[in-house]
């Protein structure tokens, strides 16, 4: 698993945006309007096939934060929204073929994506009991893309050898990190589902801890990302003489820790 320290060398800013939001929100709204909070939400992410087709495994470890605004509808109800920074990620391996070479490889992508997030979601309170307030939300998130990068590592599967494609057993990897805001659509929509506890400490500020379930239901990947289909007996299908593909088709998954203060 990436450690969080990989994703959060380009927060600062992120971090001082939310300050000033946080402010301007406070000067806004009174505190019988509207509750707010700031928080810290590490998550663990993983990629998921939709199209049956390519391979994904393994999970990694990522870092978010964001502003929490939950507008009171009364004494147990809210509708909650916000700005949230976070990154997500996780492994998936497809066939492609190699621009240069008469060969097909599988490109093997530990994906690290951020994202701006708005989340949208009902909150239902318990009543308060001693100074613990039980809570579950459930609703969308709506997400735009700010960064997108790889670790690529590419192995040669098949070569052409003119009357068709042959596997062929070789070491020659290539190991980098690049970008890939080309493959990935700048727009992501999730739907999200959580619990949470929040503490009262004092008169004015609450501690909140919570965990949620955060999953992509749209394709990521853009139309130009597009894979080589296997036939039966595992060599590249043809139909009419020409080689098949199919476009990559699927989403990222993570579970989000968050601790916080409501004011």
């Amino acid at each position: 698993m990436r450690t969080l320290m990989r994703t959060t060398h380009n927060h600062s800013l992120s971090i001082l945006i939310l300050a000033f939001l946080f402010i301007g929100f406070q000067e806004k709204f009174t505190a019988q309007e509207v509750k707010l909070g700031l928080a810290i939400t590490p998550n663990v992410s993983w990629m998921n096939s939709t199209d049956d087709i390519h391979f994904t495994e393994g999970v990694n470890g990522n870092f978010g934060f964001g502003l929490i605004v939950d507008f009171l509808q009364n004494e147990t109800l809210a509708f909650s929204t916000g700005v949230r920074v976070f990154d997500t990620g996780g492994t998936m391996e497809y066939l492609e073929e190699e621009i240069f070479l008469a060969n097909i490889h599988s490109s093997r992508r530990d994906f690290s994506l951020k994202y701006v997030d708005i989340p949208l979601t009902i909150k239902a309170r318990t009543k308060e009991i001693g100074y613990t307030t039980f809570y579950a939300n459930a609703g969308c998130g709506l997400g735009l893309n700010i960064e997108a990068s790889a670790y690529v590592e590419n192995k040669n599967e098949f070569v052409d050898e003119g009357w068709g494609w042959e596997p062929i057993v070789t070491n020659t990897y290539q190991h980098i990190e690049t970008s890939v805001n080309n493959d990935i659509k700048l727009l992501r929509a999730s739907y999200i589902v959580g619990v949470g506890v929040e503490r009262t400490l004092g008169e004015y500020a609450s501690l909140i801890t919570g965990l949620n379930f955060n999953a992509g239901f749209l394709n990521i990947y853009k139309p130009e990302v597009e894979q080589f289909i296997l036939g039966e007996n595992g060599l590249p299908l043809y139909e009419d003489g020409n080689i098949q593909t199919s476009q990559v088709k699927g989403n990222d998954r993570f579970l989000e820790f968050v601790i916080g203060l409501i004011f």
